[in-house]
């Protein structure tokens, strides 16, 4: 009984082979041709330079090298140096007066990195401040 199926199977995967390798062979060639010659059938997809119908987006050229951003590029500039320099003075007040290697917890409270490499966490900020004396 498996004798016999195994034999079903192989001879389906046989015949299946048979049909695709005689497909793929008469798909080489195109038999409609005029002459009777027999030509083989191009691919449909270039194989050589794919870059020959590029368009480049409008606004740019290649060889000038016009861009968006060099039109804009002096104004963007001005805008990120000013906007670093509101983050930086915005984390100097916020956080200048903690102590070496603390900083802030998302939420609540407060993380110091110790010297050995521990941490150690803080449930309020003020144990993580500098203390002024008065």
């Amino acid at each position: 009984l498996h004798r016999s199926i195994n034999m079903r199977y192989s001879q389906l995967v046989f015949f299946f082979l048979l049909a695709f390798t005689v497909g793929i062979i008469q798909g080489w060639h195109d038999e409609s041709s005029k002459n009777g010659e027999v030509q083989q059938i191009r691919p449909h997809l270039p194989t050589h330079d794919i870059h020959d119908e590029f368009q480049p987006r409008p606004g740019k050229t290649l060889g000038g090298r016009k861009t968006l951003t060099k039109e804009r590029g002096e104004q963007i500039e001005k805008e990120a140096h000013l906007n670093h320099k509101k983050v930086i003075e915005e984390m100097n007040n916020r956080f200048k007066d903690y102590k070496e290697n603390c900083f802030p917890r998302p939420k609540k409270g407060c993380r110091c990195t110790q010297a050995d490499g521990g941490l150690i966490q803080y449930d309020k900020d003020e144990d993580c401040r500098i203390k002024i004396l008065k």
